[in-house]
């Protein structure tokens, strides 16, 4: 894993003073959340008119990423004129078993289009100065008409209202930091302070309720100025948070069945069981702001002991088409200045000085870098204008991939693993198991929600701010039931006059122009 080396003086003023909470740093938050729940609004009302309503011509994936990350760019341009401001995350449509980044661009062979039944994920999010608000937030379409004839049921029903009670149940202890007095007793025996260990214990025990499981790769971290996850290969000083991994869903098992958890060390290595218990050795403090990003998927279909994994993908079997198989390769990248080149195509240098130019440690797309972007009035023009820029741009992209000066973000999919296969599996190496080998027996879950929210601790009156994600779930209803009176307490912890107080930033209103007629 890189390290950015800077001096300790640069350092400090980076991850001390620049995160301060004053009030001109929770106004940039604030403006950010706005325009990352503007976005959000926009995307579901999009697909809404599409999908439910039949007001509009269909979209493919591809012009709805476009459309609305032209929005947020044309947004960010209104406010704070002489900061940096970028998209952090590029929007993206996980629909089904997908779980990150498919966020096809406009010259890609293949449309994408949704069907009836589709879970989707929509993810997006934008920084001002490098203070940023990320949001995702499971959808499903369903059959047109002014609203669904019944509620969503099943597994997808399970991992939707699982995550929406996971995500409230951590803003309602990120609160409690602030008078951990008011903690239940019973949730004290993790400490008389709100710490990592306690959060991840409540997310874990609602998914469990509800027969689900945490995806790996689901996180809660803080989050600071320029330093907020968006590159996996760049460890970070001071880095404060909880990751899931498959070595959980092995402690899990392992438990249950009455093992050795020596054995984990054998099947996933020292290192990640190592990293995985230091991640909850902290404790969470007024003043801070915390990226909440939840995965949860139902193991409803599946009748025998196994472990929720992901797969990296290169090529994908669409939902809509199920005969012909078609590559969707990764399109979202993002500049690692750590690495240096001397490129020797044209194209490169050309393409790597518009990144440079136009992007910092920021994720990015290819139509980024387009004249054209952001559109204006989202007509075919502007698009076609958009498709035409994009061959241009990939022609130096393959160098600069191959000497790392830029990586892709992958794609993932969840899949379920029986516990049967990694127990038979004979090619354990220093590295832990063979996943090649492994995920041949695997099986695609489609029953996942994925939701993501930033939120501030201000110290300064006392209550949160959340910045986004503030909708409802879907229409649904579950089977199962929370009956524990802890976490009931928990949640009425953010009702009522001498609770939590939370506060909320809105979306604005669109008045949208359309020409794509």
């Amino acid at each position: 894993m890189n390290q950015l080396a800077i001096r300790q003086e640069d350092a400090n003023i980076l991850l001390h003073q620049k995160n301060i909470l004053d009030e001109q740093v929770i106004d940039k938050y604030r403006t950010a959340g706005t325009i990352t729940e503007t976005g959000l609004n926009y995307a579901i009302d999009l697909i809404n008119q599409i999908y439910h309503f039949k007001s509009r011509q269909p979209l493919s994936v591809s012009q709805l990423c476009l459309m609305i990350d032209s929005l947020l760019v044309n947004m960010l341009s209104k406010v704070y004129l002489k900061c940096e401001k970028s998209i952090t995350n590029p929007t993206s449509f996980n629909v089904n078993e997908v779980v990150s980044n498919f966020s096809p661009e406009l010259d890609d062979s293949n449309e994408y289009f949704f069907k009836e039944g589709d879970i989707i994920t929509i993810n997006l999010g934008v920084q001002i100065d490098g203070y940023n608000s990320n949001v995702s937030h499971t959808i499903c379409i369903y059959p047109p008409g002014d609203k669904p004839i019944g509620p969503l049921l099943g597994g997808k029903a399970d991992s939707i209202i699982a995550n929406y009670l996971c995500t409230k149940i951590v803003i309602a202890l990120l609160g409690l930091s602030m008078t951990p007095e008011k903690l239940p007793l019973e949730a004290r025996k993790f400490g008389n302070v709100v710490n990592g260990s306690m959060i991840k214990h409540y997310v874990n025990y609602i998914a469990e309720q509800f027969n689900c499981r945490v995806i790996p790769g689901s996180e809660i971290r803080q989050i600071r100025r320029f330093l907020s996850g968006q590159n996996e290969l760049l460890e970070e000083k001071g880095y404060k948070g909880i990751k899931w991994y498959e070595s959980d869903e092995e402690i899990n098992i392992i438990n249950k069945l009455g093992g050795e958890t020596n054995s984990i060390t054998k099947i996933f290595g020292e290192d990640t069981v190592k990293h995985q218990k230091g991640d909850e050795e902290f404790i969470i403090k007024s003043g801070e702001i915390y990226q909440i990003n939840l995965k949860v998927a139902s193991i409803n279909d599946f009748n025998e002991i196994g472990i929720i994994t992901t797969e990296t993908i290169n090529e994908y079997t669409g939902v809509n088409n199920k005969v012909n198989e078609f590559k969707m390769k990764p399109t979202i990248f993002i500049r690692d200045f750590i690495m240096n080149y001397k490129l020797k195509l044209k194209a490169s240098r050309n393409l790597i000085s518009k990144i440079d130019k136009k992007y910092s440690v920021y994720p990015f797309k290819l139509n980024y870098l387009t004249s054209s972007f952001p559109m204006k009035n989202n007509s075919l023009q502007e698009m076609n204008e958009i498709k035409s820029q994009i061959l241009d741009n990939k022609l130096g992209l393959n160098e600069i991939l191959n000497h790392n000066l830029v990586n892709a973000k992958p794609i993932q999919v969840i899949k379920f693993l029986p516990y049967k296969s990694v127990l038979d599996n004979h090619s354990v190496t220093s590295m832990g198991v063979n996943v090649d080998k492994l995920i041949k027996n695997s099986n695609v879950i489609t029953d996942k929600s994925i939701e993501s929210t930033t939120v501030l601790i201000n110290n300064l009156n006392n209550e949160l701010i959340q910045l986004s994600n503030n909708f409802e779930p879907v229409y649904c209803q579950s089977q199962f039931k929370l009956v524990d009176p802890t976490v009931e307490q928990l949640f009425n912890s953010l009702n009522g006059k001498f609770g939590v107080k939370v506060k909320k930033v809105n979306a604005l209103p669109i008045k949208e122009q359309m020409d794509l007629d």
